[in-house]
């Protein structure tokens, strides 16, 4: 945690002045206040930046997943559509590949 080592730091450096002047502990007061400061603010900075790109991320997404869908309901209608089309041509075509297996099957059994 960024707090406790600065507050590790503050008590370490006040044990190191303990016999030092009122200079010193006012020169040690105000160095903490501004490392805390300062890692506040970064933190706070580095924290306002994760949360646009979070927002970044999370709307990039949400565009692919809708672009996605319109595709794929898209494809979907056009396969549909040609399958409705074609349905009498795929039919027949199943019926063929139907009769031509089996009459090939008798012909084989026959050959026998």
């Amino acid at each position: 945690n960024i707090r406790t080592l600065i507050d590790n730091n503050r008590i370490n450096l006040e044990n190191n002045v303990k016999d030092g002047s009122e200079k010193d502990r006012t020169f040690l007061n105000e160095w903490t206040e501004t490392q805390s400061k300062t890692v506040c603010d970064k933190l706070e900075e580095t924290n306002k930046m994760l949360v646009s790109l979070q927002d970044t991320v999370l709307s990039t997404l949400e565009k692919g997943k809708t672009e996605f869908d319109k595709y794929s309901v898209s494809f979907e209608e056009k396969i549909s559509t040609i399958l409705s089309s074609h349905e009498q041509d795929i039919n027949s075509i199943f019926i063929f590949l139907y009769w031509k297996t089996h009459s090939h099957f008798f012909k084989l059994i026959r050959s026998s």
